[in-house]
């Protein structure tokens, strides 16, 4: 064989070497980016929980249990109070979501949280009304599509029948 085919042929395997050495760096630097990019929304979800913790007060609960029983009765300080918590257990599922969409999780994951949590949080007439006016507008297409067509198969009382049936549960375990 003469040197010529030789350092033709090494010639040949060090630029294929190095081909694939800038395909796998590409890989690389796109990975890098997405995980930047999730690490900033991230950031940003935090910094919204945090300002909608201004809001929730030191306890929600009496808000929330007059969502569920006086609905018609709520001032506008507590409808705040109730839409940094529906802000928050979206956020929540939000960044399950954004998991998925840098591969991190599966489609099942995120999906399976909302629809494990969704009648807790929107089981009532205000927090739907909520979602169809406000909520709903506030997040990426896919995940609103997902969110509204789980709260579509939720009632308007189911939040408040939860309450109900634990509270009778509750009671005569203690009988």
């Amino acid at each position: 064989m003469n040197m010529g085919k030789v350092n033709a042929s090494l010639t040949l395997v060090a630029n294929i070497g190095v081909l694939i050495g800038l395909i796998v760096l590409i890989v690389e630097l796109n990975q890098n980016t997405d995980h930047l990019r999730l690490q900033v929304m991230e950031q940003i979800r935090a910094r919204e929980f945090t300002h909608n913790m201004i809001f929730l007060a030191e306890n929600p609960a009496p808000v929330i249990e007059k969502s569920l029983t006086e609905p018609e009765n709520i001032t506008y300080t507590e409808f705040r109070v109730l839409d940094a918590y529906l802000i928050n257990a979206l956020s929540l599922w939000e960044a399950q979501f954004f998991l998925y969409q840098a591969g991190l999780v599966d489609s099942i994951d995120w999906k399976t949280k909302v629809e494990q949590d969704a009648s807790w949080y929107f089981g009532n007439k205000i927090a739907k009304k909520w979602w169809e006016n406000a909520g709903k507008y506030l997040f990426e297409k896919e995940f609103s599509d997902h969110v509204d067509q789980v709260l579509r198969n939720i009632s308007d009382d189911e939040s408040y029948e939860f309450w109900l049936n634990s509270q009778i549960i509750s009671l005569s375990s203690n009988e």
